[in-house]
């Protein structure tokens, strides 16, 4: 995950002279694991926040030598005897200054969950 950017340029070398200029046409394609609804933190979630402007979030700051627990609830929805499983993803982030700058993130942990509704 995070920023992906693509800058077409010619190839060189081009000596004192700058290249000229050509038009070009980029696109991409991400697919990407679905959010959960029933994972939820107080944390709230880095990247849902990329595509739902309302989510909150309200990182943990964990300094070097020390932990933290995150509590995380899971609130299952569907016929019993469904098993339901997934990954608890914990993720990095950093705040960018400068004139490009924004947050950024990574995932460092995955824990996988499975559970059977009842």
């Amino acid at each position: 995950m995070g920023d992906w950017s693509v800058t077409p340029s010619l190839r060189g070398p081009f000596g004192a002279k700058p290249p000229n200029t050509v038009p070009a046409t980029v696109s991409m394609t991400a697919t990407t694991a679905a959010f959960d609804p029933a994972v939820t933190a107080p944390t709230g979630d880095l990247w849902l926040g990329s595509t739902d402007i309302t989510t909150g979030f309200t990182p943990y700051v964990v300094n070097p030598g020390q932990s933290v627990t995150i509590p995380v609830t899971i609130t299952p929805a569907g016929k019993a005897g469904t098993v339901v499983s997934g990954t608890v993803y914990v993720a990095d982030s950093s705040v960018i200054t400068g004139p490009l700058g924004g947050t950024e993130g990574s995932d460092v942990a995955a824990f996988p969950y499975s559970y059977t509704i009842s």
